[in-house]
């Protein structure tokens, strides 16, 4: 277990990319950061105040006021300038990428949200505010691109009750394939208490192959206000989640993919189960009208327990075959969060603010695994009872089954079975500070800050004694300015350094521990807004450098006798992009449209100036939509939906191209007085095209036309 050390550290200076999607948007309740763009922070009351009435300084999405039906983040990247699906651990994750980079710990309600092959269920989630670059150095997030913050649903003492359901299906007039009923219940128990009771439960059939989707998500929550200024809220949350490993499909070597194929097994399953308790508490005191303070603290824990039993494949994406394995898993993952917190607020010709950090993370895990490894010297049939091909071409399902299968002798030279032990520890101690003023509606100020991190990684394979095997301490800065040029025009500029100190820790063949990997983020903005519209232009540059790799120089048998793989450090990484967003809205029409460029270079050996893969140099969206509302009262909501991705490559040679894609959506919502209806066509045109792409994973076929009817209801 790592000691803290006295230090005087801190973090955050930044800008963000946006504005909320809507044009009125309210402040969080929750303080979780200092931004560097002066917007005040939230008053000290316990209740949410509409304090920046015209640019925001993070990317929000209230999800009340998006019309495209959405279960997971993905289904929203979308709507986020800078960012695309990622794909990762076959869906079981969140993976989102932004500005070039995936995401590496999305938050939930101030903590690190489950990270062992975990999605949330966005019916949990308030609003969702994506941090870009510099401002995710404040939670010591080693993402450079940027971080995800999930608002989630809190106790409220008005009392409210809403009830939902969705069917959907591929083509009109067809039997349904998918289902979901959701269920959010607030209010007071009592003057000083109230409650929260979340529930959504789905059954979808992904398409291709009718492979089948299945989720349970429960979240149970109090908030005791036992003073004015003083709150405690108790959670506690559990999620069944049965989607199977889905391994894509592939794009031959003519760089064609196959459609309408997931590799995926039918016999096949998976059990996993999440449960997550946690525990905030806020205390708020004014001495003076001129000063604020507030001190909190947070506290979660997790368990992850997850049985899987799969069929899948060394798959590679130009071979002409599929080479296949089976696996037994049985996975238990812990995990603690806790965070304290002291913020300052002075008010006057010169304002002032602050803030004190100290949050530790630790992950441990017990992996069992069995398998069966692919002999590649065997190259006709029967292969053996432990491995098979597939041709991907033509894929054929029926004769693999994991009765066919014979069970794991840990003496084959093919197939092996083992025990992992894991636990990882991160620790930070983080301060900012920011000074502004302002005349009139007109606000300057600038903000500094440093953060302080600790890694430790423990580990060993089929033993309970587990040595040290990675650490890491770093040493993260930002600065930012924001300017209001005028009323409506901002100009923000914002830059830092974050060392990644779980990304290496490795030891190099001489034994010592290799120094953190080191993100340098630049980033300027231009925002301007008036009562019915928003716009934002963003130029960023991101270089990723100090980046380890396997020193290749070093033998096995010097690998044996050192007890370890030794790693050295190799090139670097860099992004920069341009990002635009604009967004008009009166009481008839509204209108938003997003565009984003960046170029990416990977100077990694190996990789020779390469871009990364998977990743489109061009994304945007457009989405329209009218207001009408009819003679009875009811509201009428008709709109729609542009998106579009560039080509990616699918490998690290960039010889091989995934085609462009751009996809239509419509929709209309009926809403009367506390009921909706809606109808959603997603994928109009029912176009083919890759959604996801990686060149360590498999590719993914996005999902064709599907037809969404909601309705719910609120009393």
């Amino acid at each position: 277990m790592l000691t803290f050390r006295p230090l005087a550290l801190s973090s955050l200076a930044t800008v963000i990319t946006a504005t909320s999607l809507t044009v009125t948007a309210s402040e969080s309740t929750h303080l979780e950061t200092l931004q560097v763009t002066g917007q005040p922070l939230p008053d000290q009351e316990l209740t949410t105040s509409d304090l920046d009435k015209n640019i925001r300084s993070v990317y929000r999405l209230d999800l009340d006021a998006i019309d495209h039906p959405a279960t997971r983040i993905e289904d929203l990247a979308f709507t986020i300038p800078g960012a695309q699906e990622g794909v990762q651990d076959s869906g079981f994750s969140t993976s989102m990428i932004i500005r070039g980079f995936p995401v590496t710990r999305p938050d939930y309600n101030g903590l690190p949200d489950i990270q062992r092959l975990f999605v949330r269920d966005l019916h949990t989630v308030e609003s969702i505010e994506i941090l870009s670059g510099p401002d995710a150095i404040m939670r010591g997030i080693s993402s450079p691109g940027g971080s995800i913050r999930y608002i989630g649903k809190l106790p409220e003492f008005e009392r409210k009750t809403t009830v939902g359901a969705q069917l959907s299906s591929y083509q009109p007039f067809q039997e349904h394939n998918g289902s979901r009923l959701t269920l959010d219940t607030t209010g007071p128990l009592g003057e000083q208490v109230a409650y929260r009771l979340v529930a959504a439960s789905q059954d979808i059939d992904l398409q291709p192959n009718d492979t089948a989707a299945q989720r349970n998500h429960v979240l149970g929550g109090l908030t005791w206000q036992y003073h004015d200024l003083g709150e405690i809220r108790l959670e506690s949350e559990y999620q069944e989640n049965r989607q199977p490993y889905l391994f894509g499909t592939v794009i031959t070597s003519e760089g064609e993919p196959i459609y309408n194929h997931y590799f995926h097994s039918p016999d096949q399953e998976s059990k996993r189960q999440y449960k997550r308790h946690a525990v905030d508490w806020q205390q708020r005191w004014k001495p003076s009208e001129k000063n604020k303070f507030k001190v909190s603290g947070r506290y979660a824990h997790s368990e992850v327990k997850r049985q899987d039993e799969l069929i899948g494949f060394w798959s590679r994406l130009d071979d002409e075959t599929l080479s296949g394995y089976y696996t037994d898993v049985a996975d238990d993952y812990q995990q603690t969060s806790w965070q304290l917190q002291l913020d300052w607020k002075h008010d006057g010709a010169l304002s002032h603010r602050g803030l004190i950090l100290l949050d530790q993370h630790t992950e441990s895990f017990t992996l069992d695994r069995t398998q069966s490894l692919w002999d590649s010297s065997v190259t006709d049939p029967p292969w053996g009872d432990w491995a098979f091909f597939i041709k991907t071409d033509n894929p054929n399902f029926q004769p693999l089954s994991n009765d066919g299968l014979q069970p794991i002798n840990a003496k084959d030279a093919f197939s092996t079975s083992w025990q992992d032990k894991n636990e990882n520890t991160t620790q930070g101690l983080a301060a900012a500070y920011q000074i502004g003023t302002h005349w009139g509606q007109r606000n300057v100020d600038w903000t500094v800050g440093l953060r302080y991190n600790e890694f430790e990684q423990t580990y060993a394979r089929n033993s309970d004694q587990l040595p040290v095997v990675m650490k890491a301490d770093g040493l993260s800065w930002q600065w930012g300015f924001r300017l209001d040029v005028t009323e409506n025009l901002q100009f923000r500029l914002a830059q830092g350094l974050s060392r990644q100190v779980a990304a290496n820790g490795r030891r190099d063949k001489e034994g010592s521990f290799l120094p953190p990997e080191e993100n340098l983020l630049s980033e300027i903005s231009l925002a301007y807004a008036q009562a019915n519209q928003k716009a934002q232009i963003t130029v960023y540059h991101i270089e990723k450098g100090k980046i380890a790799e396997a020193d290749q120089s070093v033998s096995n048998e010097e690998i044996s006798d050192l007890g370890f793989t030794p790693f050295k450090l190799t090139g670097s990484q860099t992004s920069m992009g341009l990002e635009g967003i604009y967004q008009y809205s009166n009481e008839a029409f509204y209108f938003s449209a997003l565009a984003s460029y960046l170029e990416t270079t990977d100077d990694r050996r190996g990789f020779e100036g390469s871009q990364f893969p998977g990743v489109a140099k061009s994304t945007g969206s457009l989405t329209a939509g009218l207001h009408k509302t009819l003679n009875n009262g009811a509201k009428l909501r008709p709109w729609y939906s542009l998106r579009y991705v560039g080509k990616r490559y699918a490998d690290t040679a960039n010889e091989v191209e995934a085609d462009a894609f751009l996809l239509h959506s419509l929709g209309l919502s009926l809403t009367k007085e506390n009921s909706r209806i809606s109808l959603v066509v997603n994928n109009l045109l029912d176009e083919e095209y890759v959604s996801y792409l990686s060149s360590t994973d498999t590719v993914y076929q996005g999902d064709r036309r599907r037809i969404w009817l909601s309705m719910e209801t609120t009393f």
